[in-house]
């Protein structure tokens, strides 16, 4: 079985573009229809309560929740899958979560 395609956490977010859905901002994958992939996403708040379990939310998240709009809800991707078209209706299925 080949490697799985992945979209790493560590190059996927620090961009104000991944808060919001945009068409103009390029995919970050491209798969095949029923390929499967790994798409490393984070939590609501970037991690900063994660790295550090003395900060306290809303207070230590202020750096993110004070932009706008406010840097909270990070994106994975886009994925862009070959060989669909506009008006087709995509199945995703999620085979795995794993926690941090």
């Amino acid at each position: 079985m080949s490697e799985l395609k992945r979209i790493l956490r560590t190059s996927n977010f620090d961009e104000l573009r991944h808060f919001t859905m945009d068409r103009n901002v390029p995919p970050a994958l491209e798969v095949e229809i029923g390929e499967s992939f790994v798409a490393e996403t984070e939590d609501c708040f970037l991690g900063i309560l994660r790295d550090n379990p003395d900060r306290l939310y809303p207070r230590d998240a202020m750096p993110y929740s004070a932009r706008v709009p406010a840097c909270m809800n990070p994106l994975c991707g886009s994925v862009y899958v070959n060989g669909v078209e506009a008006g087709d209706v995509l199945v995703v299925e999620i085979e795995k979560i794993d926690g941090c």
